[in-house]
């Protein structure tokens, strides 16, 4: 297999590892976006998110609720944002599933979210298509 992270959970690239068990493994991201930036991966291949099982699901949730806040405490941070990149159009580059743990201090200028006005002008519309479908 030519991915990048399952050369990584076997040993055949380097990299940062801050934490391993039999399922998981956390390593520094090589282009940081905040000093910490921590990629959570599962050593299972799985390309994206959407093709996790509920149980691979839960379980990676209860990882990042394990290790997000301990990599904080440790750094000394002020808060963490999660993310997930899902699909190209997410901007997903490494096709195997993986949650991004980034560290937020007070004066990291990091831009928050803004509102898009055409998405808020498409309010309605896109509740109509979600309403009582989930």
């Amino acid at each position: 297999m030519d991915c990048l992270f399952c050369k990584i959970i076997n040993k055949e690239l380097p990299a940062k590892i801050i934490y391993e068990d039999e399922k998981y493994l956390a390593f520094l991201d090589i282009n940081p976006i905040t000093a910490g930036h921590t990629l959570l991966i599962l050593k299972d291949h799985v390309d994206n998110f959407t093709h996790l099982s509920d149980q691979q699901a839960a379980d990676l949730a209860s990882m990042i609720h394990k290790i997000a806040p301990k990599i904080i405490e440790i750094l000394g941070a002020d808060a963490y944002n999660l993310g997930i990149n899902n699909g190209a159009a997410a901007g997903q580059i490494i096709d195997h599933v993986h949650w991004h743990i980034i560290p937020r201090y007070s004066d990291d200028a990091l831009v928050h979210w803004s509102c898009d006005n055409q998405a808020k002008e498409q309010l309605d519309n896109v509740f109509s298509k979600l309403e009582n479908k989930l």
